[in-house]
């Protein structure tokens, strides 16, 4: 075993940018915490968020690069990602059952163009919003 890590970062260090190898070696990955998020009441204001943190790594240097949601959030409820958590606010304009899909590209603070830190960068969960 010691002998193929060598290989593999002789490989690395010869042909390849290894942050990416390093990174899935140590198993960094993203991860979307597990919660439901808040109901809402039609007309008052609505505050919640979905979050991201680092497995094996210090999640500190990481953050939201962009987002995509696939579904519906309710009407009137916009999403903002800051650092390593995507808000959702605003004022809800109809009641209903709103599921939806958020996915996540996280990067590194230090490498804006780049997340090769990370291994599994883009992370996906499913969210259900009740608005009465």
């Amino acid at each position: 075993m010691k002998v193929v890590k060598i290989l593999l970062f002789v490989f690395c260090i010869t042909f390849i940018n290894c942050q990416s190898i390093v990174g899935c070696l140590l198993k960094i990955e993203a991860k979307i915490v597990d919660r439901n998020l808040n109901n809402g009441i039609v007309g008052q204001l609505y505050e919640d968020y979905v979050e991201v943190t680092i497995v094996n790594a210090s999640d500190e240097y990481y953050y939201i690069k962009e987002f995509t949601i696939e579904g519906n959030l309710p009407p009137g409820i916009t999403a903002t990602p800051d650092g390593r958590k995507l808000y959702l606010d605003g004022r809800p304009t109809l009641a209903g059952t709103y599921d939806f899909n958020v996915t996540l590209i996280l990067t590194d603070y230090n490498d804006e163009n780049s997340s090769d830190r990370i291994c599994g960068n883009t992370v996906s969960k499913s969210f259900q919003i009740t608005i009465y």
